[in-house]
């Protein structure tokens, strides 16, 4: 690994070179063979005070890791910025379970809540002029590389969890255009719903509480789904016809889903689907934090 070596605040000397004996590198020559070096220029830049501690768990260390600062661009000379506010936990050693804990107590003491957009992701988005990623939709489950029926659980319950979090970040965000994220948030709600209903053969299921967090949650997120059909396609169409559209007064009263999403109920909720992968070591996520 190299570094990069600067002094005051003038952007370092820096070469593609650098990485030429890192996987990423020899990935970037591959995509680029013919790439000019003096083509390549700053997209984003971040400007981020880190603070670390190492946290002793039942198993092993964690390393807290608070980010504050911005991600900016500067286009034509016209900056534009996002703040930035989270908190990593990251194993260092142990069981991956001592992770979901420690965000569980976080959700709890503290109102934390889930993002899975990595600082990267928000810089690129703001160098393209985008406030969010596209929906995430979902993919097909390969079972190919599964040998035991460990593993399938496992990408089934990793599947809807990677079409659940995404867009479950992009509500957390505020986003004003969420119709088809919420949507998509919806459906791998109701495909996990439906695994989990095989695999309670399995004696894999969620608490009394996640069941009750997550049979709400889906029905409140239905009535948005319902308004934004009705005021985005249905009444519309209605008018087109010289028809008379539908009264949704009641609807539009709804606040937005960020604060049904960003609820200690949903929140734990997720940190318990995520724990379901972990087979036993799930059984220890409880409420001695």
């Amino acid at each position: 690994m190299s570094f990069l070596e600067s002094r005051g605040g003038a952007i370092p000397h820096w070469s593609i070179d650098y990485h030429r004996d890192h996987q990423a590198g020899m990935l970037l020559r591959q995509a680029l063979p013919n790439l000019p070096i003096e083509d390549l220029g700053i997209r984003y830049q971040t400007d981020i005070w880190r603070r670390k501690a190492l946290v002793k768990t039942r198993t092993g260390v964690l390393e807290y890791a608070l980010d504050e600062g911005s991600i900016y661009v500067n286009t034509d000379g016209v900056v534009r910025s996002k703040p930035v506010q989270e908190l990593e936990i990251e194993l260092k050693e142990g069981q991956s379970i001592d992770v979901l804990r420690h965000a569980q107590s976080m959700i709890k003491r503290f109102k934390a809540y889930l993002d899975t957009c990595s600082k990267s992701e928000r810089g690129y988005l703001l160098a393209c002029g985008h406030e969010v990623s596209p929906p995430t939709r979902a993919s097909a489950i390969g079972l190919n590389g599964a040998s035991t029926t460990s593993e399938i659980i496992n990408l089934m319950i990793h599947s809807c969890a990677g079409q659940i979090l995404p867009n479950q970040s992009v509500l957390n965000a505020e986003y004003a255009g969420y119709a088809e994220h919420l949507h998509q948030l919806r459906v791998g709600l109701r495909r996990l719903k439906t695994i989990l209903k095989y695999l309670s053969r399995y004696h894999i299921v969620l608490s009394d509480a996640g069941k009750n967090s997550l049979d709400e949650v889906f029905k409140k997120l239905g009535e948005y789904r319902d308004d934004n059909f009705i005021s985005g396609v249905l009444n519309p169409l209605l008018i087109s016809h010289n028809g008379s559209p539908v009264d949704i007064k009641a609807a539009q009263t709804l606040p937005h889903p960020k604060f049904l999403i960003q609820s200690n109920a949903f929140q734990l909720l997720l940190i318990e689907i995520m724990s379901l992968s972990l087979g036993s070591a799930s059984q220890s996520l409880d409420d001695k934090n």
